[in-house]
């Protein structure tokens, strides 16, 4: 079902409702989408940022929980900064629940134009959850492919 709506542009067409849903201009949508493997002309349409912050883990453990709404909030204010919402910014989730990090493994990078404050900073550091045993969710996943 996922290969039809691929191959026949149902999922495409869908993708480009859900940016305009979150207020990215029509116009941009038809370029992004018209953009098939030319990734070269993406970077004329979406420029990239050009500050990073790099967010790590203080201890080591595997991840319970990313509060993906402290991010969004964090991020919206953060990109709302930059005169509304920045095709530019974003964050990048470079991990997932279930996942060991090391102490000092980074988890996400902040893509952006203007400076973070401390207050942004600090909510998004204490926006991932990890614990010295896995979640519960890895558990069950290992047992059903032990019983399939």
């Amino acid at each position: 079902m996922v290969h039809k709506k691929l191959k026949d542009g149902s999922a495409k067409k869908k993708f480009g409702h859900m940016l305009q849903a979150q207020g990215v201009d029509k116009s941009l949508v038809k370029n992004l989408l018209k953009t098939h493997s030319n990734y070269d002309h993406l970077w004329h349409i979406l420029p990239p940022a050009h500050l990073f912050t790099y967010l790590t883990v203080e201890e080591s453990g595997f991840v319970h929980r990313i509060d993906v709404a402290v991010c969004y909030d964090a991020m919206f204010e953060l990109l709302g900064s930059e005169g509304g919402a920045s095709t530019a910014g974003g964050m990048e989730l470079m991990t997932s629940v279930g996942s060991y990090l090391n102490r000092g493994e980074l988890w996400a990078k902040i893509h952006h134009h203007s400076k973070m404050d401390d207050e942004q900073l600090s909510r998004l550091k204490n926006a991932i959850t990890l614990k010295l045993e896995p979640p519960l969710i890895d558990m069950v996943l290992d047992i059903q492919e032990i019983t399939v």
